[in-house]
């Protein structure tokens, strides 16, 4: 009987691999990361751990935001004086 080894996944390893589906794919950060967790079976709350201390957070927040997938602040190029 042969065990299956998922290969370890943090921080650093996680980044190269949705920086890698992002550049080769085209796929968004999120959807990135959803594949990877459906690549290796992880519970995407797990995977939201190790995501919530990198820098990868701030990529997908940017995104979200960018898509308009999430409220967030958007940067004007002319202020508004009320």
């Amino acid at each position: 009987m042969s065990v299956a080894i998922l290969p370890v996944l943090n921080k650093q390893t996680l980044a190269e691999k949705v920086e890698l589906l992002v550049q080769r794919e085209k796929m968004r950060y999120a959807e990135a990361v959803v594949h990877i967790c459906e690549e290796h079976g992880i519970d995407p709350m797990d995977m939201a751990k190790i995501i919530s201390a990198s820098p990868l957070k701030a990529k997908i927040e940017r995104e979200c935001i960018r898509l308009n997938t999430v409220r967030g602040k958007k940067r004007s190029s002319t202020a508004i004086i009320l």
